[in-house]
């Protein structure tokens, strides 16, 4: 698909005749499922899902989880039904800890909220499915860490376990600046953020 814009899954086939189109394609790939011409899902692996089951199992901490597609939203209900979507209903279950997993698009959840999770010893924002946008994502990864988070946030993309190539790292910071998100239409909007580490650097690779 990458390679040659077009790819045969099963019975059906899958073409990109843009470049914006197979950026889009590529990334509902990686998530497991891909949108057909006639907006048919067509199935195509579980990885994501499996890392998600193993890291919840093995963290146990209040999860936010963003999604992009549909498709991928559909799936994560149907994999862990105790999952609960962001609604204006439920934002102060979440901080008191009484959603173990909350679901939001990240252009919904993204912004203006305020969705720190102070229950548990830390709590994580996972990336199901990695937006198109960086500021999407920055915006998204704010809601929780930001002032009134007391408590360690870790923020990761359900891209496989943790592996002597993949390792992760878990700290704390001490936030010195930020820089808002800033570019006009059209430009690359960047932001910067400096911080110093506080305490030691934990690195996992298994």
């Amino acid at each position: 698909l990458k390679k040659h814009m077009v790819a045969e899954i099963g019975t059906e086939e899958i073409t990109a005749p843009t470049a914006a189109t197979l950026t889009n394609k590529l990334l509902q790939f990686t998530s497991g499922a891909i949108y057909t011409e006639s907006h048919e899902v067509v199935h195509i692996h579980d990885t994501k899902l499996e890392f998600l089951e193993s890291l919840l199992e093995e963290t146990n901490t209040p999860t936010l989880l963003f999604y992009h597609f549909k498709h991928s939203l559909h799936r994560i209900k149907e994999r862990f039904p105790e999952a609960v979507v962001l609604g204006d209903g439920n934002i102060q279950d979440w901080r008191d800890g009484k959603i173990p997993l909350l679901l939001a698009h990240p252009q919904s959840g993204g912004i203006g909220l305020n969705l720190q999770c102070n229950a548990g010893d830390l709590a994580q924002c996972v990336w199901y499915d990695l937006p198109y946008s960086s500021e999407n994502y920055i915006q998204a990864n704010a809601r929780v860490y930001r002032q009134g988070q007391t408590v360690p946030v870790i923020i990761q993309p359900a891209s496989g376990a943790a592996s002597a190539t993949n390792p992760k790292y878990t700290f704390n910071v001490l936030v010195d600046s930020i820089t808002p998100v800033n570019g006009a239409v059209g430009d690359l909007a960047t932001q910067s953020i400096t911080w110093q580490v506080s305490g030691s650097i934990v690195k996992t690779t298994s």
